[in-house]
């Protein structure tokens, strides 16, 4: 976890000993670092020694020897000098055979990480709580492992991180918003946020609550505060849609550019994620600042797994942007008719239990195809009919 003034490094081990139990456990420990917590099952302390090459060494002593798995938490820290470039190596356990793990670089709002370089280690993606300020995550591989990265202090010293949920279905599409302002320092007076033209915004709330606001010249949406928005998090969450029934053709294709909401801070990343009807076939035709992430990142962000979801990504500016083209698919229909015929001296009356599965798409009309010299006297019932016509002669036709 980086800041402004120091680095905290939080880690867990899981120590197997084999063979025979052991008394003490050493830990080589990196160039400027300090300990400031240690815990786990039987330890009865710890001392920081000095090494044969240079380095310190931590040793821990348990009550009892140990063997099988062990478990310790530890916390450490790095005094940060005036220079840009923060150096992460990882502790690593003396004499282990084996030797693996996960490393999670994580930022302060004050501070911005940029310029990574990596040894011995791969990156993944990210997960766990607190997603929002993480930056990078990798799998160690290596005792030698090492992180570089440059720290950057924000003038500003607020920022903010969003979250946006862009839903494509039958009426239209639906925005849900979070924008978490994280003020550092002096109150912030006012917000100006941009929304996306064309989109209705159906509700605003920030921290809970409804806020007042309204509309700049340039389309802004403008919030201020007489007596200052109080350093702090922030949240202003925001419910937008387009009222379009139809929008997508029954043939041919829509296209749909999205251009970002912006928080109105230059300090601004997050995540953007896009969900879909299952009739609509969308496919990206190009995007700009956005860089795909998988489901473990979007929900350690705060998002549901939905089976809806296509795309996800995550954005590291106020500047993004997507298009995207849409189909409908072409729906499945299939159908069991069971009949029950019931001669009369002049007629033939008819009553079918009719079943229809429609897959891959929705339909807004079925017709039926009715057996020749069929009578006015059609009776038709089912969930969700509006209506019933019929639309040609002799062969009726009903809808």
């Amino acid at each position: 976890d980086v800041g402004e003034a120091r680095t905290i490094l939080n880690s867990r081990f899981s120590i197997e000993v084999l063979r025979a139990p052991v008394k003490n456990i050493h830990l080589s420990l990196p160039e400027g670092q300090t300990i400031r917590a240690l815990s786990g099952k039987g330890v009865r302390n710890w001392r920081v020694l000095p090494g044969a090459d240079g380095r310190d060494r931590l040793e821990i002593s348990f009550v009892e020897p140990v063997r099988n798995i062990v478990q310790l938490q530890l916390q450490a820290e790095y005094a940060r000098d005036d220079s840009e470039q923060v150096s992460l190596p990882i502790l690593a356990v003396e004499d282990a055979v084996r030797f693996g793990g996960r490393l999670t670089l994580a930022s302060r709002p004050e501070v911005r990480i940029t310029d990574l370089t990596e040894t011995g280690v791969r990156r993944i993606e990210p997960g766990g709580k607190g997603a929002g300020a993480i930056r990078a995550a990798y799998e160690v591989w290596s005792r030698d492992a090492n992180v570089t990265a440059t720290v950057e202090r924000i003038a500003s010293r607020t920022r903010a991180y969003t979250r946006g949920l862009l839903a494509l279905h039958e009426g239209g599409k639906t925005l849900r918003l979070q924008f978490r302002y994280s003020i550092l320092g002096k109150p912030l007076f006012r917000l100006e946020p941009t929304l996306p033209a064309g989109w209705i915004l159906r509700s605003l709330l920030l921290d809970g609550r409804e806020a007042e606001h309204r509309y700049g010249e340039d389309g802004k949406l403008v919030m201020v505060f007489p007596d200052g928005l109080k350093p702090g998090v922030h949240n202003l969450d925001l419910r937008l849609d387009t009222d379009e029934v139809d929008w997508v053709p029954n043939e041919g294709a829509a296209e749909l550019t999205f251009a970002g909401p912006r928080s109105g801070l230059d300090e601004e990343s997050g995540y953007l994620v896009v969900a879909s009807d299952p009739a609509f076939r969308v496919a990206v035709q190009e995007s700009n600042g956005l860089h795909t992430v998988g489901m473990p990142a979007i929900e350690a962000a705060g998002f549901k797994n939905d089976e809806r979801i296509l795309y996800a990504w995550r954005f590291d500016g106020p500047d993004y942007a997507t298009r995207f083209e849409l189909e409908r698919h072409n729906p499945q229909i299939s159908a069991t008719v069971v009949e029950n015929l019931m001669p009369a001296e002049r007629e033939l009356k008819i009553q079918a239990d009719l079943k229809v599965r429609i897959e891959r798409a929705g339909v807004r009309e079925l017709k039926l195809r009715l057996p020749k010299g069929t009578g006015a006297l059609v009776d038709i019932k089912g969930e969700l009919i509006k209506e019933k016509q019929a639309i040609s002669k002799p062969i009726e036709k009903f809808r």
